[in-house]
């Protein structure tokens, strides 16, 4: 889940210079992405790239795997190591799953709270699942859709092993 803001001061906004939009561009990304989200943003179909733009338009269930504090996000978009910016752009991520992912009650997530970028599957867990069990239950329609951590930056994620207790948590 990107987002496609930045932080300037307290105030959000639409980063439109993001390597992203680059990388849309270069790919041809039009073919790529959902037809109904480039319909909607004519002139700035390389919102379509971000999933915070495109997931109201997805269909089919969706579960993804997302740090809140995305440590690639964090140093290459929010460019800071400022701990009430970082703790400000993992509101607004909360917020815009909550808000564009979420509202579709076919959907999922797993939002960790630790400071990471991709990587990690299977070992953190929230509520008693790593990210595998999740995802099973999602995909087999038993259990709860929705893991979030919710902790606040910086907290030490304790990630799972086979010693470990089954609930760990940042």
């Amino acid at each position: 889940y990107e987002i496609s803001a930045c932080l300037v001061g307290s105030e959000m906004c639409i980063r439109d210079s993001s390597n992203m939009v680059w990388v849309f561009t270069q790919q041809n990304s039009t073919s790529g992405v959902n037809d109904d989200c480039i319909r909607a943003n004519v002139g700035k179909e390389y919102l379509c790239i971000f999933a915070q733009h495109v997931s109201p338009y997805i269909q089919t269930p969706i579960f993804p795997l997302q740090s809140e504090y995305d440590s690639w996000q964090t140093s290459e978009d929010l460019d800071s190591t400022s701990v009430q910016a970082i703790n400000e752009w993992g509101r607004t991520m909360t917020d815009l799953v909550k808000t564009n992912l979420l509202k579709k009650s076919q959907n999922g997530i797993f939002l960790d709270s630790c400071h990471h970028h991709c990587g990690e599957w299977g070992n953190i867990v929230i509520d008693g699942k790593n990210q595998a069990r999740a995802f099973e239950d999602f995909y087999n329609g038993v259990g709860q859709k929705v893991f979030m951590q919710d902790k606040v930056y910086p907290c030490t994620c304790l990630l799972y092993t086979s010693d470990a207790a089954d609930d760990l948590l940042c």
